[in-house]
């Protein structure tokens, strides 16, 4: 109804062509400047007027219990296992050090599985799931004790396809069960996210873009805005680069030529 939509309660104008009005809710960091849309938490925050006192004293609280478990639980600091096992002299020694740290082969595989299957790649379809199954079974294989074994057939594409392998797996983990103790202990420190940046790294993805190095990053930048240990669910500015390096690696790709 056109008489009804003039009111100052909605972000709706009543014209032939609506647009949403812009509130000034531009917040600045040291890093970047923020806009949030009118139906954001702290968009709601800032014109509530009733309950401001109550939300805020909620907002505080959860704000600290998350600064305290991240605290308790050393976030965002690699220790030097990681490092060591990470910053190696050559690409087989990295290799043989994620097969070494990944659970078994058939939890690998249940959890491509499951992601494949699953409501996070059905709500943004960034891969071509057949390629996808044909690049993991390619790449990996069941060893007789049950353990990964990785192998490397096309040189510096295959590090983009294990990276996205791996950042797969991390997603279907974090997403199977918030309360599950085994989730918990398992790659609580990010490890696999360091892996899956190597990875990349060795795919040379900078000069030599592909497309399982674009869905790599742009499964990274996803699982940032749903990992706990991620200082401001994806907002920050190590996300935003990492956002801007895909969509310029898909122009380079000649991508958009279909849009």
């Amino acid at each position: 109804n056109s008489n009804t939509s003039t009111s100052e309660s909605t972000p709706v104008n009543s014209t032939n062509n609506p647009k949403l009005k812009l509130y000034g809710y531009l917040h600045s960091k040291p890093n970047k400047t923020v806009h949030f849309g009118p139906t954001s938490w702290r968009s709601l925050v800032d014109r509530e007027e009733n309950f401001d006192g109550l939300i805020n004293e909620a907002k505080d609280y959860i704000k600290n219990v998350r600064k305290k478990w991240k605290f308790e639980n050393d976030i965002n600091k690699m220790s030097s296992e990681d490092y060591k096992s990470i910053n190696v002299e050559s690409p087989i020694m990295l290799l043989d050090n994620l097969a070494r740290y990944l659970p078994c082969y058939e939890v690998v595989s249940n959890h491509v599985s499951r992601y494949v299957k699953g409501y996070w790649n059905r709500r943004t379809p960034i891969l071509d799931n057949d390629e996808f199954l044909k690049d993991f079974d390619g790449l990996f294989s069941q060893m007789s004790d049950g353990s990964c074994h990785i192998r490397i057939k096309n040189k510096s594409i295959d590090y983009a396809k294990i990276a996205l392998v791996l950042i797969v797996v991390k997603h279907s983990m974090n997403t199977e069960n918030a309360y599950s103790a085994i989730r918990q202990a398992y790659d609580s420190t990010d490890r696999m996210l360091l892996y899956a940046n190597k990875l990349l790294e060795l795919s040379n993805f900078m000069s030599k873009p592909s497309i399982p190095a674009l869905q790599t990053l742009i499964l990274l930048r996803q699982f940032k805005m749903i990992n706990p240990s991620d200082d401001d669910g994806g907002d920050g500015h190590k996300g935003t680069l990492q956002f801007k390096t895909a969509i310029n690696m898909a122009i380079v790709l000649v991508l958009h030529g279909d849009i």
